[in-house]
């Protein structure tokens, strides 16, 4: 299970890392701007990847459902951002990744996580970390 997982992974990497490249041509060419959302989607995390230590264990918790399409694909993509961080869903980190599509939905689930907003980015991502 754990290797198929790792390749599984490792395809993923690829197909992101391609869509990265393909996103610079497609703009350069005026592809519509459907095609350019995974880097966009990446590019949300570079500014807080700054922000954090590098080779350390990260939390993350969203609004949209880890089972559904979407909710997968945004959790890969932080893991793919952040790397070589080790991202991982929960709250039990001492940083915790919160990544939004629904900025009304933030406050509670921070909130009810018992989590506190330490600094917000672009497009409904924050860096959170445990109230004292």
């Amino acid at each position: 299970m754990h290797a198929l997982r790792g390749l599984a992974a490792a395809g993923l990497v690829l197909c992101l890392s391609l869509a990265g490249s393909w996103a610079e041509v497609a703009r350069r060419r005026g592809v519509p701007a459907d095609a350019l959302l995974f880097s966009l989607l990446i590019q949300r995390y570079e500014s807080l990847e700054i922000a954090l230590p590098s080779h350390r264990e990260v939390c993350y918790i969203s609004d949209l459902d880890p089972g559904t399409q979407q909710g997968q694909l945004f959790y890969y993509l932080a893991e793919y951002s952040l790397a070589p961080r080790v991202v991982r869903a929960g709250t039990d980190c001492e940083i915790t990744i919160g990544s939004f599509a629904q900025a009304a939905a933030a406050p509670a689930i921070i909130e009810q996580k018992g989590l506190r907003i330490v600094r917000r980015y672009d497009a409904g991502l924050m860096l959170l970390e445990h109230r004292r």
